[in-house]
């Protein structure tokens, strides 16, 4: 099964379809963002990989015009119950042939959605973004970082704090064990970034990290360039940034 596979298998599980219908936290950087550019937010925005909802419930209050996407029909269904009469569709960050170009002011992709697209395809969605992006639109995304300091755990018991959480973690050791083992054999490393088997979902995932540098690399060959890059704490991303796990971008359409 290739990562593509893989990774919608597990969102689309009914253990990560109930995580994200609940979820709602709003991480410090990417609140940032959406407070520096709120004029754009309020105008035309697409809202990729919604999940169960959490950025729609945020930003389609507030939106002229709002289209919230995802990839997995239950994470669909999931976010049409906490945001009732919002426009959200099943959809491909690949394929954007629903919208016309130049359609949005804002393009959003938070979480590190992007990361559980394969590598291959990466491109795809940036260009999409740019083409569908108003020529002063902002595209603000999250993704992994590939310069971070913090090896992949591999799975572990750890300590017990509840008798009972532990006897459930004991129980399901073995398979995630077993499962990681696996996914492992699917990792891959090139130039820039990687596609890593992480903790994400209980080993589920293979994730992609990529350095702030090729992340740049592919904005800009997409017509795309970063107006700003910030750290775990909200504040501007070092260009070798070893400590924030995640790194939040916004990205202006390339003036030619």
């Amino acid at each position: 099964m290739d990562s593509s596979a893989s990774n919608h298998l597990a969102y689309g599980s009914p253990e990560a379809v109930a995580f994200y219908a609940a979820y709602s936290e709003i991480p410090t950087p990417e609140q940032a963002l959406f407070t520096s550019y709120a004029d754009h937010l309020s105008g035309r925005v697409l809202d990729l990989g919604v999940g169960g909802g959490r950025t729609t419930a945020v930003l389609a209050p507030t939106a002229a015009h709002y289209v919230g996407i995802d990839y997995v029909p239950a994470l669909i269904d999931a976010a049409r119950q906490r945001c009732l009469g919002v426009d959200l569709r099943v959809g491909d960050a690949r394929d954007l042939s629903d919208f016309g170009d130049d359609s949005f002011d804002a393009v959003v992709f938070s979480f590190n959605g992007m990361d559980y697209v394969p590598h291959e395809d990466r491109a795809q969605v940036l260009r999409e973004v740019r083409r569908v992006l108003a020529p002063d639109g902002v595209f603000v995304f999250s993704t992994h970082n590939l310069d971070v300091e913090q090896p992949i755990k591999a799975p572990r018991l750890s300590r017990p704090r509840l008798r009972r959480s532990w006897l459930r973690s004991a129980v399901r050791f073995p398979a995630t064990a077993m499962r990681h083992r696996r996914m492992q054999r699917q990792q891959q490393y090139g130039d820039g970034w990687a596609l890593l088997n992480d903790e994400g979902h209980d080993y589920q995932l293979l994730t992609h990290y990529t350095t702030q540098a090729r992340q740049q690399q592919e904005l800009a060959e997409s017509g795309l360039e970063v107006e700003c890059c910030l750290a775990h704490d909200a504040n501007p991303a070092p260009a070798m940034d070893r400590v924030s796990y995640c790194l939040h971008y916004a990205a202006r359409p390339s003036v030619t």
